[in-house]
């Protein structure tokens, strides 16, 4: 898999991770236990919406390799018609 693209899947996760934090901490104090508690929701949180992330784009890899190996077979084939084509017709 093209690292470019987990880094694009994961930097949005991680920007709403410290959205979340940033959002929920700024007017109260909270004592370490309650932030920590907090840390692991939205942990757990981006874990969930990773997963459903990458389960996504492994469906849409299983959907496209059929029609690449369709699109490939055509180009096969269309490279046979113009040979043959060619022959024929004394190029």
């Amino acid at each position: 898999m093209d690292v470019n693209w987990i880094l694009m899947a994961i930097a949005p996760l991680l920007i709403i991770a410290i959205w979340l934090i940033r959002k929920r901490a700024p007017g109260r104090k909270v004592n370490g236990d309650q932030s920590l508690g907090r840390l692991a929701e939205v942990i757990k949180s981006a874990e969930i919406a990773n997963d459903g992330f990458f389960r996504s784009l492994e469906l849409v890899q299983k959907n496209l390799e059929p029609l690449i190996a369709k699109g490939q077979e055509a180009e096969r084939n269309r490279f046979a018609l113009t040979r043959h084509l060619f022959q024929y017709y004394g190029r």
